[in-house]
Formats: C-alpha cells, structure tokens, sequence
C-alpha cells in the first residue's frame, strides 16, 4: 500500500487470505471514506503477498517488487501509472536482487532511487541492499560501508523526508525476533546501529513504519513477537534517538501483523489497513491525526 500524493489517495495492490492470493488494485479516497476497486486495462502484475511497493513522487507512479505466489518466490518488477490505470513490467536490465518475500522498500526522494534491504529467498535470509533507478531501468547491488545490519525478514523500513536517510527496525532471522534499529545513509552508501532510548519497542517482524511529516517522527504500529500479536503505537523522534509509546484517545486498532501502513500527508493522517491476528484476515481500515 503506497501514499499517491499527485491524487492523495490510497493506492493497494494484491495480499493473501490465507485461501487465494489476489492480484487486484484498489484505491481509498480518505474524503469519502471509501474504497474502490480500479480494474487496470492491459496487464497486470501476478497474484501476490509479501511483496514491496513504494511511491515515485518524482514521476508520480508506484513501483511494486518480488513477493511469493503459491510456491513461487518472485523476483519482477513493475510500474503502476494511476492517470492511465495501467501496469506495466519493467524488465530491468542487467543484475537483479534474488527472488525474495518480506523485503522492505523505500523511495528516496533526493536521489531519486527505490532503496530495498533484506527479506529471504529460497534459500536464505538476506541483508543485501539494492538501489532501483527508474531513469536507467536498472537495479544495483550496493557495497555499503560500515556495519550492516544482520539478515531478516518482515522488518519495518521507513524513508526520513528531513534527513534523507533510511532507518530499519525489527524482523526476524529465523532464530529470533528482532528489535534493532538502524539507519542508512544512501549519499554514503553506509550503515549504522543505533542505541536508541526510551520507549524501545520489543523485538519484533511484521510491523511497520511511515514517516510523519508534519511531526518529522516515524511512527511504528504493531506487529508480533513469538509469542504475540502486537496493537502498540510508537513514535520515533530521529533528532534525539528517542522512542517514545503514543497512547491514542479512543478506540484503537486490534494487534496484528502483515498489515499495510501509509502517511497521508494532505490530511495528516496515518492509515492501517489489514493484517492478521492468528485468528482471522483484516479488511479493516483505521486512522490515526495524531492527537492523543
């Protein structure tokens, strides 16, 4: 699920039930309060979940990678152009990430490029970090500096609109759940750990994170651990490497993991749609302005 600001609506594609693996594309018009399936013309991407999406707001498109289909880890590339409803696959050039689920990607808006860290393919889990450039059609296998961070899989991956840089928290390596946070800086191509305070959230995967940017915090939701699904907001203020749990007034939305989570950044607002709790799929779609 990605934030078009051209249009400021909602734009959602594919996702499981459990039963079926979906390939449809909807949209949600915050105005309205609804959502309203597209029906793109031409073709479209193969149904999935897992899989990574982010918004090009430089071109005003949506680029969708990997996933898993049935049994099938995919490693494609596509473009979606809301003014003409259509998809389009890409076929980069040259080399490609492997075919991976439960990667994570971000669009970096001062360089212009799809930044994707980490996830598992068939064989392993991964701490690879690639670069997408849309200008050249091609993905890059960056050789980042520092420390990087440990293989994973469902961690949360926001882009920082006032630093420019990229922060990583949680996931899982198959051994344990994870509650690290870390940031990139994609001028340097380097990696760092940091020792965050406060209100550190507990290891985790599954959750996610998006970037308020009337605040400039990130803001967490949910999640699970081995033993429990998480419902906990937090927030994270970058410029005193500080946690901190918001408790919103009100009713709050149900833990659960797999979820989908935007910043509308015409009504700020943080939207939640979906998920699972181990008991049933979500269809449910919840907004957070802040307050409380």
């Amino acid at each position: 699920m990605v934030y078009d600001s051209k249009t400021g609506k909602v734009l959602l594609f594919g996702g499981t039930d459990s039963k079926s693996f979906f390939d449809d594309t909807w949209e949600y018009d915050a105005a309205t309060n609804t959502w309203m399936e597209l029906q793109p013309t031409g073709s479209v991407p193969p149904e999935r979940c897992a899989a990574s999406m982010v918004y090009d707001s430089a071109r005003g498109k949506a680029v969708l990678y990997g996933g898993t289909s049935t049994e099938a880890f995919l490693s494609d590339t596509w473009e979606y152009d809301r003014e003409t409803n259509t998809w389009v696959e890409l076929r980069p050039g040259g080399a490609l990430p492997s075919e991976r689920v439960g990667q994570n990607m971000v669009y970096d808006s001062a360089h212009g490029m799809v930044i994707l860290f980490g996830g598992r393919d068939q064989d392993s889990f991964l701490n690879d970090t690639w670069a997408y450039d849309s200008a050249q059609n091609t993905w890059a296998l960056l050789e980042t500096a520092g420390e990087t961070p440990t293989e994973r899989y469902g961690h949360a991956m926001v882009y920082d609109e006032a630093s420019g840089k990229v922060f990583v928290s949680g996931g899982w390596d198959s051994r344990v759940f994870l509650s690290s946070t870390w940031v990139f800086d994609p001028t340097a191509d380097s990696w760092a750990s940091l020792d965050t305070i406060g209100d550190v959230p507990q290891p985790r995967a599954g959750h996610r994170m998006v970037y308020d940017s009337r605040s400039g915090d990130l803001l967490l939701f949910g999640g699970n651990t081995r033993d429990s699904f998480l419902g906990d907001l937090r927030s994270y203020e970058p410029d005193t490497n500080t946690w901190t749990l918001v408790k919103p007034a009100g009713a709050t939305p149900p833990a659960r993991n797999g979820h989908s989570m935007v910043y509308d950044s015409t009504n700020n607002t943080a939207l939640v749609f979906g998920g699972w709790n181990e008991v049933e799929y979500l269809n449910d779609t919840w907004s957070w302005n802040g307050e409380g």
